[in-house]
C-alpha cells in the first residue's frame, strides 16, 4: 500500500468516525402532545409552570392542571370548599422561593400548599404574615430570584425568599398601574421609607 492510499483511507476513516459521533453528545428531545384525551381539562392553555420539583402546571380556562410525567390531576372551583380556587379561569402562574405556586385569575391570587395539597384564597393574611399589609387592591409578582413584589397603595413590597427580609419602598404619585414587574426592572423609581 501506498502512502497516498493509506492517507485517503485514514482520511475516510477520520470522516466516518466523525460523522457517526456527531450526534452522541446531541441531547434527545422527545415531545409528547398533551390534550384533553390526557386528561387536560380544556386545550386553551393560558398559563404553564415547571416546578422546582418537576411538576408541570397547565393553567386553563376550566382549572388547573397539575401534570407528573404520567397523568394529570385536576384541581376546579368548589364553591362549597374553602380551600378550592376561587375560579376556573387561569391566568398566570409563579413559584416563589419559599416553595408556592401563586396562582394568577386576572382579578384574584390564590397560592397552592404542598403539604396539604390545597389552596389559600385569603392572600391578605397570607401576605401579613411575612410583613406585607395589603389594600384590597393589589398585584403580585415573583422575580427571576424566586423573589416576592407586592404593589399595594403607595408601597412596593420586597420580600427576600432566601433570606425572609422585607423591605418597603414608596412609590410616586402615578406608578400604582404599573405592575411589580416593571418597578422591578425600574428600581430606580423606588424609594426605600
Amino acid at each position: 500500500m501506498g502512502i497516498r492510499r493509506i492517507k485517503k483511507l485514514l482520511c475516510l476513516l477520520i470522516l466516518t468516525f466523525s460523522v457517526s459521533f456527531q450526534g452522541i453528545g446531541q441531547p434527545s428531545y422527545i415531545f409528547h402532545h398533551l390534550t384533553t384525551e390526557n386528561g387536560l381539562s380544556n386545550s386553551n392553555v393560558q398559563a404553564i409552570l415547571q416546578d422546582s420539583l418537576g411538576f408541570l402546571w397547565i393553567g386553563t380556562e376550566s382549572g388547573l392542571n397539575r401534570y407528573d410525567g404520567y397523568g394529570f390531576k385536576v384541581y376546579t372551583m368548589t364553591p362549597e370548599s374553602p380551600n378550592s380556587l376561587l375560579t376556573d379561569n387561569i391566568l398566570g402562574l409563579q413559584e416563589d422561593g419559599l416553595g408556592n405556586i401563586w396562582i394568577n385569575s386576572g382579578y384574584s391570587y390564590a397560592v397552592y400548599k404542598r403539604d396539604k395539597d390545597y389552596f389559600v384564597t385569603d392572600i391578605p393574611n397570607l401576605l401579613q404574615k411575612l410583613g406585607i399589609q395589603v389594600d384590597r387592591n393589589y398585584k403580585i409578582y415573583v422575580d427571576k430570584k424566586k423573589d416576592l413584589w407586592v404593589l399595594s397603595e403607595q408601597k412596593a413590597f420586597f420580600y427576600n425568599t432566601r433570606k425572609k427580609k422585607l423591605k418597603v419602598f414608596g412609590i410616586k404619585a402615578g406608578l400604582m398601574r404599573s405592575s411589580p414587574r416593571s418597578l422591578a426592572t425600574m428600581g430606580i423609581i423606588c424609594m426605600a421609607s
